[in-house]
């Protein structure tokens, strides 16, 4: 991209490395595909139908991401690391956007290099993506992790069986189709009381003794909600209004998180404030700096005027967001005096 030539920039380590890898893999994926179904395109029998092994991605993220964009640690790390919990949010909804690759997406906490003490503490993860605070983990834990999610087997043998359901993936299997992929995202931490010298978090029975295990809890809590999953889009299946529902809520749940925005408000107040302090200082110096007043006023009775008035008041508004308006609108205003006389902006 030419708007920054640094590759270490976040745009290119997270979100254009991830597009490019998932570009390769899916042409790889369709060919695979397309070759297999190339074989049984003039047999009758349905059941000879293969399932193509699906190409496995699996990415290690930042726990970071789940929080909500306007928490303190998101403002501060993107505004000092180039809005990298964008680009890694990004790089995560490409891969839950795929449909032919079978994604993992790790989302470890602070990583420390200590090993992990089988005896008093144990791995916790979850299938939602989010885990308490505090969240330490051993980067050993979460290379075995990695491993585990990537050596699982999928279970290719649904295609099977009678009834209404299975003619309905025989059809889909006829037209070229393959099951849809799965696409995971787990968070990660240690559960213990004695992390020493490091605070508690959690109870040694929140987490299991390994990787392997837990993987395993993973997909057996995976399969009921996609089986719950099937029942519901089964009941739905006539009724256009569940089916447009849930397409909208679906949407809302794959929708970027508003980073920019939060980042933006309190760098410009920041700056705002920088400026009233250098104002305060030079302006008594500037001769006929008296004459700019009544435009600064102006100035800041306008920007007070959008952030208060114009904002809505019947949605949910984030608490910080209203604060930094709140505080900005009670600024001292400029005002026009005798011009030997000056007050800040």
């Amino acid at each position: 991209s030419s708007w920054c030539r640094d590759e270490r920039h976040p745009y290119y380590v997270h979100y254009a490395s991830t597009r490019k890898v998932l570009g390769f893999a899916e042409s790889e994926q369709r060919r695979r595909e397309a070759a297999a179904i190339a074989q049984f395109e003039d047999t009758d029998d349905l059941l000879d139908m293969p399932q193509v092994p699906k190409i496995r991605i699996v990415r290690i993220s930042d726990l970071c991401v789940s929080y909500k964009p306007w928490n303190f640690v998101p403002i501060v790390t993107n505004t000092i690391q180039s809005m990298v919990f964008r680009y890694q949010n990004m790089a995560e909804q490409l891969l839950e956007e795929s449909k032919f690759l079978e994604t993992i997406v790790l989302r470890p906490g602070d990583l420390v290099d200590e090993p992990r003490n089988v005896n008093t503490t144990t791995l916790q993860v979850d299938s939602s993506g989010v885990v308490p605070s505090p969240a330490r983990v051993g980067r050993a834990d979460v290379a075995s992790m990695a491993v585990a999610a990537t050596l699982f087997q999928t279970d290719l043998k649904g295609t099977k069986g009678k009834g209404k359901k299975s003619s309905i993936i025989y059809e889909n299997l006829h037209n070229g189709e393959q099951i849809p992929p799965f696409h995971y995202t787990l968070g990660m931490r240690w559960a213990s009381q004695d992390l020493q010298p490091y605070p508690p978090q959690g109870q040694k029975s929140d987490g299991l003794s390994d990787a392997q295990q837990c993987m395993n809890q993973v997909l057996k809590v995976e399969r009921r909600k996609g089986k719950r999953k099937t029942r519901m889009e089964w009941k739905n299946i006539d009724d256009p209004i569940a089916v447009k529902l849930s397409q909208h809520l679906r949407r809302r749940t794959k929708a970027l998180k508003p980073y920019g925005i939060c980042v933006a408000i309190p760098s410009y107040f920041i700056l705002g404030l920088m400026f009233t302090t250098m104002a305060r200082t030079i302006i008594p110096y500037i001769p006929g700096a008296h004459r700019l007043t009544p435009f600064a006023s102006r100035l800041r009775n306008m920007i007070a005027t959008i952030l208060m008035r114009h904002m809505p008041q019947n949605i949910a508004v984030p608490r910080q967001i209203r604060f930094l308006a709140n505080l900005f609108s009670a600024l001292p205003m400029a005002k026009r005096v005798a011009p030997t006389s000056y007050i800040s902006l």
